[in-house]
């Protein structure tokens, strides 16, 4: 194992400990979930929406994209995997769009099987995400108090960038372990949107997050439809996702399977901060 990635792990480590222990006990999270419609969303009050969110509140946000949508955005992941080799790619400039499988890679800062997508945002190929998703950026700018989304045309020596961040979990064992994700004033919450249908892409398993508190898991995924998107605060409310299909043969097929898609912005190799460890855990929320 490189020292970088001893530190990152270990760094990782302490991070979660820290926000686990204070969850559980100097801090009163208070978990529920609230069932919006877009037209609630859309017209939701933000200071209400930020006081919950911060308090431990889930929004569970229905039909917020079309299925045909996600399904389009499937067919255009399986093709770019079809004519890109997958490999890693260091987020500094010039950085490409990139795909990767990760199958338990032993030096992931949370330790999974999934395949995953970068789709930056800065590439003028990639401005119909960024239309089709702006509504999420949106939400977070004003859970912030951000004057704009300026950030959201960086390229990586600006020091944040924006992107469509994929995970794909295959039938036959994809999975995430449990985990807690950095929190900064572009990212303040995690915005999860589920692409596959349950019963027909995958049977069981999926996402799930745990009560800091009671340490139950309260999500079920049933609940939880195509086009539905999840909001949390994810360095509160540890989350990950259960293995899809498990007793199946493991089937990387992009055709079924378990698949999220997240926007969100995150740090670049070019910060540089008193704060090693913050920096590090961010750049490796890439190995997800």
């Amino acid at each position: 194992m490189t020292a970088y990635c001893y530190l990152v792990n270990n760094c990782w480590k302490i991070y979660y400990e820290i926000f686990r222990t204070n969850t559980q006990g100097n801090m009163n999270i208070n978990l529920k979930i609230k069932v919006l419609s877009k037209i609630d969303f859309d017209s939701y009050d933000i200071d209400q929406a930020r006081d919950e969110l911060y308090d431990g509140t889930i929004y569970l946000v229905k039909k917020i994209y079309s299925k045909e949508l996600l399904y389009d955005y499937r067919e255009m992941f399986k093709e770019f995997s079809q004519k890109n080799k997958p490999e890693f790619h260091t987020l500094i400039d010039g950085c490409p769009d990139f795909h990767r499988i990760n199958d338990e890679y032993e030096h992931s800062y949370v330790k999974g099987r999934l395949h995953a997508f970068r789709f930056y945002l800065w590439y003028e190929k990639n401005k119909k995400i960024l239309n089709d998703f702006m509504d999420l950026f949106e939400f977070k700018r004003k859970i912030s108090k951000l004057p704009d989304l300026n950030h959201l045309n960086n390229i990586p020596s600006d020091g944040y960038v924006s992107l469509l961040n994929v995970n794909h979990y295959p039938c036959g064992g994809g999975y995430l372990h449990e985990h807690l994700d950095p929190f900064d004033k572009y990212n303040p919450v995690q915005t999860i949107i589920k692409a596959s249908q349950s019963g027909i892409d995958f049977k069981t398993g999926g996402v799930y997050v745990r009560d800091p508190l009671t340490q139950k898991k309260i999500f079920s995924e049933p609940d939880f439809e195509m086009g539905d998107t999840i909001i949390f605060r994810q360095d509160l409310i540890p989350h990950g996702v259960d293995p899809i299909d498990e007793t199946e043969p493991l089937d990387w097929s992009l055709d079924k399977g378990r698949y999220l898609f997240i926007p969100l912005s995150i740090r670049s190799e070019y910060i540089k901060t008193e704060d090693n460890s913050s920096t590090m855990l961010t750049q490796a929320l890439m190995d997800q």
